[in-house]
């Protein structure tokens, strides 16, 4: 993997089709309505999406998610094949932004209701295989929740005389929040996915009205950073 990769942007429109949209929402909704409400909230039984070296799950989410949301981590076979097959499908266009892309890994279905929200931060490298992630809108109908990037200019966010992101680059810092940055929004249509670098800061800002339901996953690379 190279360094660019982490740091680059891209979409696939039409990633799923509408057959493919809907399954994977069946599937969805058919667990969040075998469950209790508290089980299916980020941090429930001790699993998040996101990790901090020093933080449990439960702290976790309330640094990224502190409004709360749905996170479903073990979607069914039927459409945990759908996502790869989908994947695979745009693999050459994947590839063109990140040629060292190799398999989608972890996919998880979020829920975003009013006022919830993900707080800006880097995902990192994770043992430098990482080398992107992807998130797929699965319906419209509501206002907010728009994803966004921050981009800076500033030396303050990298270690010195690396080409990585200084540690715990997440809004609970006060010198990360403290660094001046320029702020890129999105509506994309539903079906269509979300690349975004391991090195570039994002979240997504607070719904205002209806519900934001997405699938995620995180993208391998061939090889750490550096060694590509």
């Amino acid at each position: 993997m190279q360094f660019s990769e982490s740091m680059m942007i891209h979409s696939v429109e039409s990633f799923l089709r509408p057959e493919e949209v809907s399954l994977v929402l069946s599937h969805a909704d058919a667990i969040k309505s075998s469950r209790p409400a508290a089980d299916l909230q980020a941090a429930a039984n001790g699993k998040s999406v996101h990790a901090h070296a020093k933080l449990d799950a439960r702290q976790v989410a309330a640094v990224f998610e502190p409004e709360g949301r749905v996170e479903i981590h073990d979607l069914p076979a039927a459409a945990i094949e759908t996502l790869d097959a989908a994947f695979f499908r745009n693999i050459d266009s994947i590839r063109r932004v990140y040629p060292s892309a190799t398999w989608p890994r972890s996919w998880t279905y979020v829920e975003y209701a009013i006022g919830q929200l993900c707080t800006e931060h880097a995902d990192g490298l994770g043992g430098g295989f990482n080398v992107a992630a992807c998130n797929v809108l699965l319906a419209d109908g509501f206002s907010g929740g728009e994803f966004f990037v921050d981009t800076t200019g500033s030396e303050q966010l990298w270690l010195p005389s690396e080409n990585r992101l200084g540690p715990a680059s997440t809004y609970s810092n006060d010198w990360f929040r403290s660094i001046p940055k320029t702020r890129w929004t999105s509506s994309p249509a539903v079906g269509t996915a979300m690349f975004y670098g391991s090195q570039i800061v994002h979240g997504t800002l607070p719904v205002r009205s209806g519900t934001a339901r997405k699938v995620l996953c995180w993208i391998e690379a061939d090889s750490p950073l550096g060694t590509g």
